[in-house]
């Protein structure tokens, strides 16, 4: 589902894709039901409360993934990225954030092109390179 909704190939890591898609993972979510389900009395304030608690284990999951450090560069708070009110993640977003798309240095580590220099400057070229770098 998350690859789908990002648009996103399949060879970004779980954590990545999750984040940007902005889904909670299964086994928090899970868990976030368990939770509501034994306590006795369920409200609003309850229900804030467990999702603050269930972004707090996520958060702290994202910290410490060795997967989507580009993507952690750019999204370092979970909470603040999916609960943002602007922006859907589209293709082309997908691909900045992840830097799994049509980046030469991509393309080159799935052996696709010879070498993943830009075109342009000789350069590695990757999101942050296209973007910031790039004389183009």
């Amino acid at each position: 589902m998350a690859l789908s909704i990002c648009s996103v190939y399949r060879t970004i890591s779980t954590d990545a894709v999750l984040v940007i898609a902005g889904l909670i993972p299964l086994h928090f979510a899970a868990e976030e039901k368990r939770e509501l389900y034994v306590k006795a009395e369920i409200n609003d304030e309850v229900k804030n409360h467990q999702r603050r608690d269930t972004y707090q284990i996520w958060q702290e999951e994202w910290d410490t993934s060795d997967k989507g450090r580009w993507t952690r560069k750019l999204i370092h708070n979970v909470e603040d990225w999916t609960s943002r009110k602007h922006g859907d993640v589209d293709y082309y977003i997908t691909q900045f954030l992840s830097e799994h798309g049509v980046f030469m240095d991509f393309l080159h580590r799935i052996k696709k092109i010879p070498n993943g220099n830009c075109m342009y400057c000789d350069e590695i070229d990757n999101a942050e390179h296209t973007l910031f770098c790039c004389p183009r």
